[in-house]
């Protein structure tokens, strides 16, 4: 299991009502995260991106430091969580399930 913890926000709030097929990123929310991984080892960006896409299929996986655990992600046409929120992210050791 791998602990997701919010470390900031945009959600384009003066925008908020657009929708971002029309006026891309509008709509949006984007988030700053940094990991925390059971058994200390972080995973991989193929492993991290197919895992936040399990848990939110409108979630994209925009950047990552592997090394860090740090990164960012965007929700599309909806709200990032609250800086302060941890996801429990489940999946990230089942790389056999990700489509290559």
């Amino acid at each position: 299991m791998i602990k997701l913890t919010v470390t900031g926000t945009d959600n384009n709030d003066e925008e908020s009502n657009l929708p971002s097929r029309f006026f891309p990123s509008a709509g949006s929310g984007h988030g700053w995260f940094e990991l925390e991984a059971a058994g200390g080892e972080l995973p991989s960006h193929r492993e991290l991106s197919w895992t936040l896409q399990q848990w939110n299929d409108d979630c994209v996986f925009m950047e990552y430091d592997s090394a860090t655990g740090r990164g960012r992600f965007v929700i599309v046409d909806w709200y990032a969580p609250a800086a302060g929120t941890v996801i429990e992210l489940e999946g990230a050791g089942d790389t056999d399930r990700i489509e290559r």
